[in-house]
Formats: C-alpha cells, structure tokens, sequence
C-alpha cells in the first residue's frame, strides 16, 4: 500500500467509482459523506459527517486512528487533513455542494497541499422543450405559482422554503429521509436510482403538474426528467452554482486515476 493519503469528498455514484479505481490501484485513500443515506460498499477508511459537526464520526476499515475531529467548516477540515497527514483531496462532490467545494479549496491552501476537482457535465436542456432554468428561490416560487401539484424532486432542500407554498399548491417532496408531516405536502420515502416507469407512475398517481429539479448531470437519476418531458410537464431546473477554480480538473475517473500516478 502506498504511503501517501488521498481524501475524496464523495457521495455520488461517480465519487464512488474513482473510490472503488483508486483502492483497486492500491492507493491509500479516505472516502468522506457528509450524511450516511446508503453506506457505501468501500474497502478503504470511511469518514461519515463531514468536518462541522461535533458528532462526526470517522469508521477505520485499514485500522488507522479514529479521533472525532471536533472543529467547524474550513477549520476543522485543515485540521483534518493535517492530522491524518493528507497529501491531496480530491472534490468529488455533488455539483450543488458549493460549501465544502469552497471549503476545501480554502484548506487545501492553508495545508500546502493540491485540490483537485472530478466534475460532472450537466444534462442537455436543448433535449427538452420544457426546461426552464432559475437560479433563486424567489424566481422558482414565482414561475412555479400558477401550477397545483409540483413534484420537488430535490429532497428536503425544499422544505426550507416549504412556508412559503401558495396556499392552492399541493407539494409533492421525495426525499431519501423522512421528514415531519406538513400541511400541503405529500411525503414521498424512497431512495434512488428510479427507472422511466417509476417516474412517469408517481407523476400520473399525484397528477403532478411540474418537475422542479437541479441539473446533477447524473445518468442514473435522468429518468425523471425523460418521464416529465414524456408527460409534457414543465421541468423547472436550478443553475448549477459556480465553483471555485481547482489546481486540475477532470471529467472522467480514469482521466483523474492516470493523473494521479504523476503526483503520488
């Protein structure tokens, strides 16, 4: 096993895969998930919680040390990555998670060590003559008003502004977690990938109206976007938010697992 530490901050399918290529080329690596939805099947070290929460947990499967890191945002990530003498994190986040894509560039600073960034390209809205694309909250509320029943394919991200549903709409939330009921919510438990049939069956069973979703990019989930195109449903899409620049940046696992071998 090689010396040298790798930190992915993961949590997607193509987090995963670079994981799963790294540990097969014997490269020594820590895979991180800010919450544990599905355990992810890894042979390597797997640090749940993120770098913020005092009750975060790091689960050793090569029997390295397992100290709680007890710091917040950037600091306890610095921390981290000092302690467990990390030689590079590569961000292999979801596109969305613009905070501890930040935060890791701002400690990786701090260390002297280089981040790198495994990136994701976006669906192709010209594919989809009802895509709509919006950036707020307050532009998405605003378009979304005249319709019934949105179906709020974005977790329980929606609930944050869930005070705010025009009192005639009936929202549909899937969310992988459940959430206490709400007046005006239809909960939806289930944990993904949803096939085209899937999709298009829960849309017609709560007569759903719109699609409101963020653009992951992301093969496995595309179908709920193909099923509300099928059914001639608006997709409302949130903008990806912009990133901070990287040392490198990669499309492909491989692509990055070639690089690699030039810096470890």
């Amino acid at each position: 096993m090689r010396q040298n530490r790798t930190l992915i901050l993961g949590g997607t399918a193509q987090s995963k895969h670079l994981a799963q290529l790294m540990i097969n080329a014997q490269y020594n690596i820590i895979y991180s998930i800010a919450g544990l939805v599905r355990y992810p099947q890894l042979n390597c070290e797997i640090h749940c919680g993120g770098f913020s929460d005092s009750h975060n947990r790091t689960q050793n499967r090569t029997q390295n040390d397992t100290q709680d890191d007890t710091q917040n945002g950037i600091g306890g990530l610095i921390r981290y990555c000092t302690r467990r003498e990390v030689s590079l994190v590569i961000d292999a986040t979801h596109p969305y998670a613009e905070n501890i894509s930040q935060h890791a560039v701002v400690a990786c600073a701090a260390v002297g060590i280089p981040c790198w960034r495994l990136d994701r390209a976006g669906w192709d809205a010209a594919k989809y003559k009802n895509w709509h694309d919006y950036d707020s909250v307050e532009e998405l509320l605003n378009i979304t008003k005249s319709y019934l029943r949105p179906f709020y394919s974005i977790g329980k991200s929606a609930l944050k502004f869930s005070h705010r549903r025009p009192p005639q709409q009936q929202w549909i939330v899937r969310s992988a977690q459940p959430f206490p009921p709400e007046q005006g919510i239809i909960q939806v438990n289930a944990i993904g990938p949803f096939c085209f049939q899937q999709e298009l069956n829960l849309m017609q069973k709560y007569q759903v109206d719109a699609l409101i979703s963020k653009n992951s990019g992301c093969v496995r989930v595309i179908a709920k976007v193909d099923a509300a195109q099928a059914l001639g449903l608006p997709l409302f899409v949130q903008r990806r938010p912009p990133l901070p620049e990287v040392e490198r940046n990669f499309w492909q696992a491989e692509e990055l697992l070639a690089a690699i071998s030039t810096l470890i």
